[in-house]
């Protein structure tokens, strides 16, 4: 089963391709956290970061990740 109704899988990344280029930087964000239980906007050398990514990770629930560090736009989106 599942806690709070969130999928039980690891962590997965959100592919560096998915470019902020057609769509408004807002109406991606938007469309990331509404198409994803748990979304988590990272930075791939923050300490805090990797400490929330480990516990959903060992909390067996799934979570999509974006470290804003390694985006183009991610400037932009943690802005948002």
């Amino acid at each position: 089963s599942s806690r709070s109704g969130f999928s039980r899988v690891v962590p997965q990344l959100v592919p560096r391709a998915h470019a902020m280029t057609t769509m408004s930087v807002t109406q991606q964000v938007d469309d990331l956290i509404s198409s994803n239980d748990v979304m988590i906007f990272s930075k791939s050398y923050c300490p805090f970061c990797a400490q929330t990514k480990t516990a959903f990770k060992d909390m067996g629930v799934a979570a999509k990740i974006m470290e804003l560090d390694l985006e183009k736009d991610g400037d932009a989106i943690q802005a948002e």
